[in-house]
């Protein structure tokens, strides 16, 4: 009997899951013929069905809704295998840099990969960032975090993210979040970077009311990692790496610069 009783289960078993695969089967080819019908061109570019290039045709034809022709069609999908290509590049070459970052001059100063001393050309890959030249000593160029791009700091909301730039290397990091969350941020800078150096000083309004300011400190290498409380505003709490390098080519450049200036007297 049990035997008896094993062997239907089994037969019950293989009945459903034949239900389900035909099931399954003809939703497929359903979803297919309607892939078909709206996106004839796609299958025409790319007949095998499976391929990044038909997945991306589709994608892209769907997206935006005003069409291509065949030519344009074309061009936009392996433009768009392309920049996800240089940007999967990209992260791969953030993951290593913050492998890397533990040596070197900045000696494991980094965030979410993004090291000190690393190439512009890895944070125009992402296509995460804007970047600039900044017209001042302060750096050769400055990247941004896109409008529509966002990022975290131990789980805070970053209000800015700023990165500066001499002769193509990152040379400094800066970032600004809501001040009410600086406790829950300088845990976690101290947790990954032990307890560094504290300090305060004391600020005052315009109204004459006073405030401390708590400030965190990391050393390592040549370089420095500072959190701060207050940040330029009370509402503002802030963190920026920087290299020593950093630092004193912002005092060469802004003496030539002031110099400069001396003249047009």
């Amino acid at each position: 009997m049990a035997a008896k009783g094993e062997l239907m289960a089994k037969t019950v078993l293989a009945v459903v899951m034949l239900v389900v695969w035909a099931i399954a089967a003809v939703a497929q080819s359903n979803d297919r013929e309607m892939f078909l019908k709206a996106y004839p061109l796609c299958f025409e570019l790319y007949a095998d069905e499976v391929s990044v290039e038909h997945k991306t045709c589709i994608e892209l034809s769907a997206r935006y809704a005003s069409g291509y022709d065949r030519q344009q069609l074309s061009a936009a999908v392996q433009r768009h295998i392309d920049e996800q290509q240089r940007a999967a590049d990209a992260e791969q070459r953030l993951r290593t840099q913050r492998e890397a970052a533990a040596t070197g001059t900045s000696a494991g100063l980094e965030f979410k990969g993004i090291a000190l001393g690393s190439a512009i050309a890895t944070i125009e890959d992402t296509g995460r960032f804007s970047c600039r030249d900044a017209g001042n000593p302060i750096a050769d160029r400055i990247c941004s975090l896109k409008f529509n791009e966002r990022e975290t700091i131990a789980g805070v909301p970053i209000r800015v993210l700023l990165l500066y730039y001499y002769s193509g290397k990152l040379e400094t990091i800066s970032l600004t979040f809501d001040e009410k969350h600086f406790s829950q941020v300088a845990a976690a800078l101290v947790e990954k970077y032990g307890q560094g150096n504290s300090r305060s000083e004391t600020l005052q309004n315009r109204m004459g009311a006073t405030f401390e300011n708590r400030i965190l400190s990391w050393r390592r290498g040549q370089a420095t990692l500072e959190a701060k409380r207050y940040s330029g505003k009370l509402d503002a709490s802030g963190v920026m790496y920087r290299s020593d390098f950093a630092l004193q080519e912002f005092a060469k450049r802004r003496k030539s610069s002031v110099k400069d200036s001396s003249k047009d007297l």
